[in-house]
C-alpha cells in the first residue's frame, strides 16, 4: 500500500508538471515569435525571454510546487538547447532544491545534479562540479536494495566524477572512482545501459595513458551501445570517435577512418558543421589520413 501511495504521488506530481510545462510555453512561444529578426539575432535574446517568464510565473507557482518544478526542468532542456551553461547551471541548481523540498524521487533529484554537474564542468568551475556529482552520489547511495534505475543513476554520477577529478588533476582519485563503479556495474549491471557509458568515459580517462585498456573499455562500450535499444545516437558517435581516436594512437588505421568518418558524420547531423566535437573528429580523420599517406585526402 505504502509503495502505490507513493507511485499515486508521483503521478501526481507528473501531471501537475504537464500542466505547469504547457502554461510555461504558452507564455513563452508568443514572446519568441514576436521578435523581428534584428531582435532575434540579438545575443541571449532567447534567453532573456526564458529568465524573465521564469521570473514571472514563479510567485504563480509558489503554493504548487510540483508544477514549478516540471517548469524548470523544462527551462533547463531550453537553455541547453540554445548553449547557455550559465542559465542551465543556474536553473539546474533552483529545479534541485524544488526536488529537495518536495521530496522527490532520490533519482530525479540526482539527475538534476547531474546537469548541474556537467555544466559547471563546462564553465570550467570543476571544484563546484565535483562538488554537485559527490552530493548527487549520496541521494543514489550503491546500496544492497537500490533499484537498477537508482544504479544506473549512480554510475552516470561517477563516471562523470571520474573525468572531473582527471580534468582538475586528481588522477589517482579518478581512477580509483571508475574502478569502483566498473566493478558496481560488472557485478549488478552487466550489460546495461549505465555499464556502456561508465566504460565510455573509463576509455577516455585511459587514453593517451594506457591505450590498450582505453581499447578494451572503448570497444565493450561500443558493444554495449550497439546491443541496447536506449542508446542515443550522441552516446554512439561519441563512442565511435573516442574508438577512431585510440585506434589511431595504436596505429589501426584502417580501423580508426572508418571509426572517425561515421564518427564525423553523426556528429555533423546531430550539432552543426562547426561544432567543437565535429571539428575534433574531422581533425582526427584528417591526421588518419596523412598517416596512410593520402595527402590529398588529408
Amino acid at each position: 500500500a505504502s509503495v502505490a501511495r507513493e507511485q499515486a504521488r508521483f503521478a501526481l506530481q507528473a501531471s501537475g508538471r504537464h500542466e505547469g510545462v504547457r502554461h510555461f510555453y504558452a507564455e513563452l512561444v508568443p514572446s519568441i515569435a514576436a521578435l523581428d529578426s534584428a531582435a532575434f539575432g540579438q545575443p541571449r535574446s532567447i534567453a532573456n525571454l526564458v529568465t524573465q517568464k521564469l521570473d514571472e510565473l514563479e510567485a504563480y507557482y509558489k503554493d504548487r510546487q510540483a508544477d514549478w518544478a516540471g517548469i524548470l526542468n523544462a527551462a533547463v532542456v531550453l537553455f541547453s538547447n540554445i548553449g547557455e551553461p550559465e542559465e542551465v547551471l543556474k536553473t539546474s541548481i533552483k529545479y534541485r532544491d524544488v526536488l529537495v523540498r518536495t521530496r522527490a524521487d532520490p533519482v530525479r533529484v540526482a539527475e538534476a545534479h547531474v546537469s548541474a554537474g556537467r555544466n559547471a564542468m563546462v564553465l570550467g568551475r570543476l571544484g563546484d562540479s565535483e562538488t554537485f556529482l559527490r552530493d548527487g552520489l549520496a541521494w543514489v547511495p550503491a546500496s544492497r536494495d537500490a533499484t537498477d534505475e537508482g544504479l544506473r543513476m549512480h554510475l552516470i554520477l561517477a563516471a562523470d566524477l571520474g573525468v572531473v577529478l582527471a580534468r582538475s588533476g586528481q588522477r589517482a582519485e579518478a581512477k580509483h572512482v571508475l574502478e569502483r563503479a566498473r566493478e558496481l556495474a560488472s557485478a549488478r549491471l552487466p550489460g546495461d545501459q549505465g555499464q556502456a557509458i561508465l566504460m565510455l568515459h573509463s576509455g577516455r580517462f585511459e587514453l593517451g595513458h594506457d591505450n590498450q585498456a582505453a581499447l578494451v573499455s572503448l570497444e565493450q562500450a561500443q558493444r554495449l551501445f550497439a546491443a541496447s535499444p536506449e542508446t542515443e545516437s550522441t552516446e554512439m558517435s561519441a563512442s565511435r570517435h573516442y574508438l577512431g581516436t585510440v585506434y589511431l594512437e595504436l596505429g589501426r588505421l584502417d580501423e580508426a577512418e572508418t571509426q572517425l568518418r561515421s564518427a564525423h558524420a553523426m556528429f555533423t547531423q546531430q550539432y552543426g558543421r562547426t561544432d567543437y566535437d565535429t571539428l575534433a573528429a574531422l581533425g582526427s580523420l584528417a591526421l588518419a589520413s596523412a598517416r596512410r599517406e593520402r595527402y590529398a585526402a588529408a
